[in-house]
């Protein structure tokens, strides 16, 4: 049977007002997108509902036949010898659909715990440590790969912080209104699940994540430090670095001594290592099996998803129904098998033309942004041309890789949902382990092409955007310049703008971590960006203030990104000589896109909690507090003195 899919929304295909029809004056994030949040239906499984939610809701449909279909395959006893991909996203799929089997998960997991039960000295503790970075599992230590940022073509692993079960340290270092209550609940939901999977020393979880919690706080916005395996065993000496490299990289202690990783935090290394000093082996015991049975927890069949469910969906973000386990099993196999289910949507969905066209405007935009950086009068000139080289040197990756990313080589079992999962996360971090050392290659790319979504890397002076976000609103080849430059040109110029936001303009054109700004540019950007940060401080969101300097950089990248899309669209209808009536519609149209692309309904827990957590000012700020910075804003809606949102133009902030 296939699966069941969400209430399709009438109303998203629905053209917005047109430009004249906007009202001088008001809420322009309201006036746009009133009619579209009146009667959009936002699944009760979600807390938010917004664009990008619209594009997958149109993508979906499409990605659960490919997957239905491997999954009908692979119970089919005529097909033998089935491709690789095929086999791969048909067992996952019906490892999460069986509900027949579901019981073998909670068996898996209840093995990993009794491992963990026998943990009895330090290396066993380091040892565990490795698996469950292995498994991505949130705990002490987080293992990756990624560019050097002093050299970013040299790949190297990262070791970094651990994590926390909790969407967020803030939740046990910030005191606020009904914390403490919520810490009480979270802590009866841990001591449940203690009786539940035989874990009696699991009350000790919370007063360890709150240790935990303030140092990943302290640990925070640190520089990376290339060491090898006797630096880190001379500086950290009670972390027992033997046992752990043997788990995590199958190596011996010697080869460990010249292996080298980039420490992304000394700090966060200091407090292990203390632990591992002062702390029994109980607390260990105690913090892996409460990482692990949370990791798990939505995983499971009821009752435990449910428990997961009541905690993080409903109590914490206002959702008031479960994810549906066919959404579960599908989002699964995006997440990990995210390149075998590409290969297939890029195959039936995506057509090559689209990588083209999007393509051109991705390099008009270039084109204006290094055009704007002459007109800057607050960067010395030697930083202009250093700017301009950095825009020249921009690898673009639209739509997808010209050479698709490689199928995991692993077996899966059509009913072992967890162990399938565990052992994804296992070989997506063994292959990786493979690229330590080895040499960035910038045009490959590993991020979802069907993701909805776009990036801008330092490292490699990278700009991805996927196939998944060229579409309508973001973009449609039949839309207008106006719409498509405001929608995806938008983005693609945020994306931009980022190689040049409070983090970005560290990094050279090579994408390597090389302060390159003079003292005086430094000054004068962080004089700039006083007045953004100002103006999002005195905006309010459900009756609490953004916080103007933890939104900083994205807000720096809507009002750059937003500046370069507008000009480079001004450069490509200059260019079809357009009646002066028609020019301005398109212009008007510009912005209508933009505010659309930014539509969202959300619910009042869920917008709390990322005011609190998200570096993203919400939608209705990053549209108003945007488009009221620019002159053709005024002249397209007729925005005068004493209407709202109106801002003297003298006052009116230009960066880039």
């Amino acid at each position: 049977m296939a699966p069941r899919t969400r209430k399709k929304n009438k109303q998203k295909l629905t053209m917005p007002p047109l430009a004249k029809s906007i009202k001088p004056g008001t809420n322009f994030f309201g006036y746009v997108n009133a009619n579209w949040i009146r009667h959009v239906n936002m699944p009760s499984y979600l807390s938010s509902y917004s664009v990008s939610e619209e594009i997958e809701d149109e993508i979906e449909p499409k990605l659960e036949k490919i997957i239905d279909n491997a999954r009908k395959d692979i119970m089919s006893t005529a097909n033998k010898n089935l491709e690789k991909d095929t086999l791969l996203i048909g067992n996952l799929y019906q490892s999460a659909m069986d509900r027949g089997t579901q019981n073998l998960s909670i068996k898996f997991v209840k093995n990993i715990l009794a491992n963990v039960r026998c943990i009895r000295d330090k290396d066993d503790i380091a040892t565990t440590i490795a698996e469950f970075a292995k498994y991505h599992v949130s705990n002490a230590m987080n293992l990756y790969i990624n560019p050097e940022e002093l050299h970013s073509t040299q790949l190297r692993l990262v070791l970094g912080p651990g994590k926390i079960t909790l969407p967020d340290s803030s939740y046990y270092t910030v005191q606020a209104p009904g914390r403490a209550h919520l810490l009480d609940v979270y802590n009866n939901m841990l001591l449940k699940l203690g009786d539940i999977f035989d874990v009696n020393n699991l009350k000790l979880f919370i007063g360890i994540e709150r240790i935990v919690a303030e140092a990943i706080q302290e640990a925070k916005g640190e520089n990376e430090i290339l060491m090898n395996g006797a630096e880190l065993k001379r500086k950290y000496k009670s972390i027992p670095w033997s046992a752990f490299a043997k788990a995590a990289f199958s190596i011996t202690d010697d080869e460990f001594n010249s292996f080298k990783i980039n420490v992304s935090s000394p700090i966060w290394l200091k407090y292990l290592n203390r632990w591992f000093k002062q702390w029994p082996i109980d607390n260990w015991r105690a913090w892996f099996s409460g990482a692990l049975i949370m990791h798990a927890l939505p995983l499971l069949p009821p009752p435990f998803d449910d428990m997961h469910f009541e905690f993080f969906d409903k109590r914490l973000r206002d959702q008031t129904e479960k994810t549906p386990q066919h959404v579960l099993g599908i989002k699964m196999c995006k997440n990990l098998l995210s390149a075998s289910l590409g290969k297939k949507y890029i195959d039936c969905c995506v057509k090559p033309e689209l990588k083209r066209s999007v393509t051109t405007i991705a390099n008009q935009i270039l084109g204006a942004c290094i055009k704007r950086l002459d007109d800057i009068d607050w960067l010395e000139a030697k930083t202009k041309e250093k700017a301009k080289l950095k825009v020249k040197n921009v690898v673009l990756c639209i739509a997808y890789p010209d050479t698709m990313p490689a199928s995991p080589d692993v077996d899966l079992d059509p009913e072992q949902f967890v162990k399938n999962i565990f052992a994804l996360e296992t070989t997506h971090y063994t292959e990786n382990l493979k690229r330590a050392n080895t040499v960035l290659n910038p045009i490959k790319w590993e991020d979802s092409v069907f993701e909805v979504n776009a990036y801008y890397y330092n490292e490699g002076n990278r700009l991805i955007i996927p196939a998944g976000i060229l579409n309508y609103p973001f973009y449609d080849i039949n839309s207008s310049d106006g719409w498509n430059f405001g929608g995806i040109g938008a983005i693609i110029g945020h994306e931009l703008t980022h190689a040049f936001d409070m983090d970005g303009k560290d990094y050279d054109e090579h994408g390597n971590n090389y302060p390159w700004w003079t003292a005086k540019d430094n000054r004068n950007y962080n004089q700039k960006t006083k007045s953004i940060i100002a103006i999002f401080n005195k905006t309010s969101y459900f009756n609490q203030y953004i916080n103007g300097t933890l939104t900083l950089s994205e807000n720096i990248a809507d009002l750059g990104g937003l500046a370069l899309a507008l000009a480079a669209l001004k450069n490509h209808l200059d260019r079809k000589k357009l009646s002066k009536e028609n020019y301005k519609t398109e212009i008007c149209n510009f912005f209508i896109s933009y505010a659309v692309s930014w539509r969202v309904k959300e619910k009042r827990k869920k917008a709390i909690q990322s005011l609190i957590t998200d570096m993203h000012s919400p939608s209705i700020a990053r549209v108003n507090n945007i488009v009221s910075q620019f002159d053709d804003w005024y002249e397209c809606f007729g925005v005068e003195p004493g209407n709202y949102l109106y801002i003297a133009p003298q006052d009116r902030i230009r960066i880039f």
